[in-house]
């Protein structure tokens, strides 16, 4: 006996709730030969559903990957971790960062990129698991807050500093820890006797610092700085600067007035 098949179209229930469980999916039902979509009997008929794959097992396995790969590093970087932490506890200050961050700097590919996360996590003041340190990227200072998703460059050198959610540092870009670490004591003192003064340098959220970039003053929110600036004086948020010494050259959206002359006000007030 030859069994027909046809392909019906369920119409939409006022209550998707009362529906055959098996015309919940893209208004297409499918039923068991004898039964209808809405359970009325249909002698000798089946019906198909067509519907997009499931999504891959791996691919639903990523969260558990990623947070394995976490777990992972943070047992191979503890040794150098916690020898640091011990140390600082102890003098009171960073003693074998500049060294342990070197090395971790060389390591390559994304094995080196999530040990490096791992690493900082623990040494820094604020290094959440997600940011993108790259090859070559090292930090002076443990001083430092990075936001969630913050992407740092290759070969870039930060100093303290805090950087908000979602700003990306371009390649060989230089943060200070400000524009006043050395200075003349009026004295026939050499440099390397006088102490450094440092200060902490505020990079706002979502912002996008150029490549090769020196920056020695803060930087607002929502930020363009293009590459080969040097920042000298603060930037305030929803601006685009470049230039050396860098200056605004043009403000945008986020609730500002388009009415007001916007670009001039701030560049008066940062002559």
């Amino acid at each position: 006996m030859v069994t027909k098949a046809r392909i019906i179209q369920v119409p939409e229930s006022a209550n998707p709730d009362k529906r055959d469980t098996h015309s919940q999916i893209s208004g297409v039902g499918v039923s068991c030969p004898g039964e209808s979509s809405h359970g009325d009997s249909v002698a000798g008929d089946h019906v198909f559903k067509y519907s997009k794959p499931p999504k891959s097992l791996l691919w639903g396995l990523r969260p558990a990957i990623k947070t394995a790969l976490y777990v992972i590093s943070t047992v191979l970087a503890a040794p150098f971790f916690l020898a640091e932490k011990v140390a600082k506890r102890i003098f009171n200050q960073d003693v074998f960062l500049s060294g342990q961050g070197e090395l971790f700097s060389l390591l390559p590919g994304t094995s080196g990129t999530i040990l490096r996360n791992a690493y900082y996590h623990q040494v820094l003041d604020d290094c959440p698991f997600g940011v993108c340190l790259q090859f070559g990227s090292l930090f002076s200072h443990s001083e430092v807050e990075l936001g969630n998703r913050v992407y740092i460059g290759l070969g870039s050198s930060i100093g303290m500093c805090s950087i908000g959610a979602d700003t990306m540092v371009a390649d060989h870009v230089q943060i200070l820890s400000g524009s006043g670490q050395h200075f003349l004591d009026g004295s026939s003192t050499p440099f390397q006797d006088i102490p450094a003064q440092f200060e902490k340098i505020s990079i706002g959220r979502n912002s996008w610092i150029g490549a090769r970039c020196i920056v020695m003053a803060d930087i607002g929110d929502n930020c363009i700085i293009g590459a080969g600036s040097i920042v000298t004086r603060p930037i305030p948020s929803n601006s685009v600067a470049y230039g050396s010494p860098a200056r605004v050259i043009r403000t945008f959206g986020y609730g500002t007035d388009p009415s007001s002359n916007a670009r001039d006000e701030v560049l008066q007030s940062m002559s």
